[in-house]
């Protein structure tokens, strides 16, 4: 089997086909990556969210069909059940228990058309802790107790931004889920305009590059790796679904996990649950990866920085932003937004100069199609959690003390402190280790919007490239204000 990159995941959502047309997923690179492997590989429970129509299920379904195949969507593919919709009924059946002996993933197509049951919401809830549900239902032709016992596979499902049901899951299963955003606005939209256009207009010899082979190349790859467990239990403990060992690795480890972690805010409580899920986000890229370093380190498989880099890039910011208790990059836009002042301004000039949440409304809807229900539950969550304040008159802004916070990651500081901890914790390993710390190079960097340059990337010089591209975005953005200015006079 020829090695897989990060890149041969990503390009195969831009030319996905199934069920006898192309469903590409445009932009949205980094959700392309953290799906599948966090998923498929590290086993966690996640809920794709965004606008109706941005392309959630296009995400999930292609995510299917490649691990799975198509006949998963009849739901005929071995270890993974595919529901599109279904009742309390229709869930506690003999049949759903056999197939959960075996079978390691449940896919909801939709969120919403499992929750008018309150027998699937506690179930859910249940699997998404590892554990079993037990269901007890009574038989009044005999007056036992029948009992059902579902083994807990790991969940995927999706739902819209707007939907309401969305914002009623509650802390108890909203906390579960690793929340994986899609992006969508007036420029992605363009793209996604042209690549139908595309669709429309170009054979499909002169449309695809990946061929059938190498379609089923990258999905061999995805279940070897996938069934590779490291030394971690298995989601469901139940003994039909132990995987053969094929390797004698005892346990996975991320050494530069003590340095990263320092990156991620902790006021809020919601940061114990996301760091969990940081967590496992370089260990799913290694699994992916598992040809550079599988056997090296003895009995331990072993996290290099690129890994931690790779998957810093495509979900890093996602963490941050939730541990702070921001939803994604519709609460960082709205920050954007929002002026800013001391503590000490209101004793000199008042709270009238805060942004009305109606300003805030028009100047987010010439962003994107976004309602104002979602935009102003979305002030309420800022404000709830310290980062926005508001008045009486329903005008925002920050304060200064509410920003102090640092979204950045050192990569060559991360390096010297994973170095002293290998030195500290694996004496007998820093040495072999030492080749990934001197000169990691990765296979990309990520724009502000998500996307993708596939570059070669030295690590170490990371922070200087972003101060480049940082001033660069900054001399471009007083292009467009000085456009702006331009056009404002013609009027």
């Amino acid at each position: 089997m020829s090695k897989q990159s990060l890149e041969a995941l990503a390009k195969y959502f831009d030319e996905a086909e199934y069920g006898g047309q192309p469903n590409p997923l445009i932009g949205n690179d980094t959700a392309k990556l953290t799906f599948p492997l966090m998923y498929f590989l590290s086993e966690q429970d996640c809920l794709i969210h965004g606008p109706a129509g941005g392309g959630k299920t296009t995400l999930l379904d292609g995510s299917i069909a490649l691990f799975a195949g198509e006949k998963a969507f009849e739901d005929a593919a071995p270890g993974i059940v595919v529901a599109s919709g279904g009742s309390g009924k229709s869930m506690i059946t003999r049949t759903m228990e056999a197939r959960l002996k075996k079978d390691r993933f449940f896919v909801m197509r939709e969120l919403q058309t499992f929750l008018t049951e309150s027998t699937n919401l506690e179930m859910f809830k249940t699997w998404m802790e590892g554990k079993p549900f037990i269901y007890g239902r009574n038989d009044a032709a005999t007056d036992d107790t029948k009992t059902y016992n579902f083994w807990p596979p790991c969940i995927a499902t999706t739902i819209a931004d707007e939907n309401e049901k969305a914002h009623k899951l509650g802390e108890e299963l909203d906390r579960r889920f690793y929340r994986i955003e899609i992006r969508s606005d007036d420029e992605l939209n363009q793209r996604v305009h042209r690549a139908k256009a595309d669709i429309d207009a170009l054979t499909p010899d002169k449309r695809f590059h990946l061929s059938s082979s190498d379609v089923q190349e990258l999905r061999d790859h995805l279940q070897t790796a996938s069934a590779k467990r490291y030394g971690k239990k298995p989601r469901n403990t139940n003994v039909l679904m132990k995987e053969k060992r094929d390797h004698s690795i005892k346990h996975f480890v991320n050494p530069c996990s003590p340095a990263v972690q320092t990156k991620i805010p902790t006021r809020s409580t919601r940061s114990n649950s996301m760091i969990n899920y940081w967590f496992k986000a370089p260990k799913a890229v290694a699994t992916y990866n598992w040809e550079n370093t599988e056997g090296l380190f003895g009995d331990l498989m072993m996290v290099t920085p690129t890994d931690n880099y790779h998957a810093w890039q495509m979900c890093g910011q996602s963490i941050i932003y939730s541990s702070m208790g921001i939803d994604g990059t519709l609460g960082a836009t709205l920050l954007d937004l929002l002026p800013s002042k001391s503590v000490y301004d209101e004793e000199v000039y008042g709270k009238d100069d805060g942004a009305h949440v109606d300003d805030i409304v028009r100047r987010m809807r010439l962003k994107a199609d976004i309602s104002k229900s979602v935009i102003v539950r979305n002030l309420g969550h800022l404000e709830m959690n310290g980062y926005v304040h508001s008045d009486d008159k329903k005008k925002h802004y920050w304060k200064h003390s509410s920003q102090e916070y640092d979204i950045g990651a050192s990569w060559p500081a991360i390096m010297e402190e994973t170095r002293a901890f290998m030195k500290e914790n694996y004496p007998t390993h820093a040495k072999d280790y030492d080749v990934f710390l001197e000169d990691p190079v990765a296979e990309f960097w990520t724009k502000p919007n998500g996307d993708i340059v596939w570059e070669t990337v030295k690590v170490l010089d990371v922070d200087t490239n972003i101060a480049k591209k940082d001033k660069a975005e900054m001399n471009e953005n007083k292009k467009k204000v000085a456009d702006l200015s331009t056009l404002d006079g013609l009027f």
